[in-house]
């Protein structure tokens, strides 16, 4: 009796990826390359983390209108404003 590995011949098997998978722990990203593929070709698998957080700017916002709302955007920092744009798209 001959037994055999079934793959072992067989040119149609595509070769397994294998993965690396790094998390930042100052801001919780997991990114994941190809094993042998350089560090900059990696890519975010958990984009959720990167979103920006709303609910500071959305607590404070949610009633302004008109000179409220224009006197609130005021008092922000340039990085709060562009942190509030994103919110919104």
């Amino acid at each position: 009796m001959n037994l055999q590995n079934k793959h072992e011949d067989d040119s149609n098997v595509k070769a397994i990826e294998r993965w690396i998978y790094e998390r930042n722990p100052d801001t919780n990203e997991i990114f994941r390359r190809k094993s042998g593929e350089p560090h900059s070709s990696r890519e975010c698998i958990n984009p959720e983390v990167r979103a920006p957080k709303c609910s500071e700017f959305i607590n404070k916002a949610l009633n302004l209108s008109g000179q409220e709302w224009v006197d609130f955007v005021d008092s922000l920092s340039h990085k709060q404003k562009i942190q509030l744009s994103l919110c919104w798209d």
